[in-house]
């Protein structure tokens, strides 16, 4: 059976981690992408600094199940603590002249891998009591929604779930009310907000671009090159 945790547990969860620790920040980030945007334990390790894009509010998930990509969109809360993971403990977890990209990285400066991410997870469910481990953040985060309102098919979207005998639906999905179910329905979102659109083509866009630059062997920091930055810079030639 699948474990699906109260609200009030998923909160006690992220609440459990040192976030005077790098490793603590990095470890309550893991989580939260997991209970504030769907992820899988596998999509949390493959993260890269290529696939946060803040100015459209969105995460590029690569390969999930079925070698499917897919674009979520980034709540509030979830890119705040994204934002206060990237100041305060990437940079003690990841050498700046190493030139990893990987988001998230452990003691031996190498990217985290599933088993390490899914131990410290288990770690933090025994410490709170609950029985449980990655999934069930998954889990609690499409349950939680679903619970406050949203539409079952935005649901599946954002978890990547591709059923054959509605895979046409899932085309009038807009993202646009994609991006509301999160804002509005998700516990950990903040409702008073102001609706944004998910411009879904800026973000595949920006992606292909950073990813083409970087094949060229042109050191950018992706986190703070905006779509415009990019197609100046591709328009140039560059």
């Amino acid at each position: 059976p699948r474990v699906v945790i109260s609200e009030a547990e998923a909160e006690k969860l992220l609440s459990l981690p040192d976030k005077s620790s790098p490793v603590g920040l990095r470890d309550r980030l893991m989580m939260a992408l997991m209970y504030g945007a769907g992820l899988r334990l596998s999509e949390v390790a493959r993260l890269d600094l290529y696939d946060l894009d803040f100015e459209e509010k969105t995460l590029f998930i690569r390969n999930g199940k079925g070698k499917k990509d897919r674009l979520v969109p980034l709540a509030p809360a979830l890119e705040a603590s994204i934002q206060d993971y990237l100041k305060r403990a990437r940079p003690h977890l990841v050498p700046r002249r190493s030139g990893q990209t990987h988001l998230f990285s452990g003691k031996r400066k190498r990217p985290l891998s599933k088993g390490s991410i899914g131990c410290a997870v288990k770690g933090y469910f025994r410490r709170a009591g609950l029985a449980g481990s990655c999934h069930a953040l998954r889990h609690s985060f499409a349950t939680h929604l679903l619970k406050n309102g949203a539409n079952l098919l935005y649901i599946q979207r954002l978890l990547g779930h591709k059923d054959l005998g509605t895979t046409t639906i899932y085309t009038r999905v807009f993202p646009k009310e994609l991006r509301e179910a999160v804002l509005e329905k998700h516990p950990r979102s903040a409702s008073a907000l102001p609706r944004l659109e998910m411009p879904i083509r800026r973000s595949a866009v920006r992606f292909t671009y950073l990813l083409k630059l970087r094949s060229q062997g042109k050191a950018l920091d992706p986190v703070v090159y905006t779509y415009e930055k990019l197609s100046q810079r591709m328009g140039e030639g560059v």
